[in-house]
């Protein structure tokens, strides 16, 4: 279950590049009202690694279709 499930980020058909999944999550995280320290930890966890973290941060987070 991710931290934020009411928070749905439409990713299917979208620009696969990790720099685009880190803004699209931002946007939305911030858009549903998640303050911007939360929003610094996701991006922190999504940098930690490699393209597949960025994946795992994002379905960590929100719900992702």
């Amino acid at each position: 279950m991710p931290r934020y499930p009411q928070i749905e980020v439409e990713l299917t058909g979208h620009d696969a590049d990790p720099r685009a999944i880190i803004a699209t999550v931002i946007e939305a995280l911030r858009a549903g009202g998640v303050s911007h320290p939360e929003r610094l930890v996701f991006f922190q966890e999504a940098t930690k690694g490699d393209a597949d973290q960025v994946l795992r941060a994002a379905t960590d987070w929100v719900t992702v279709t």
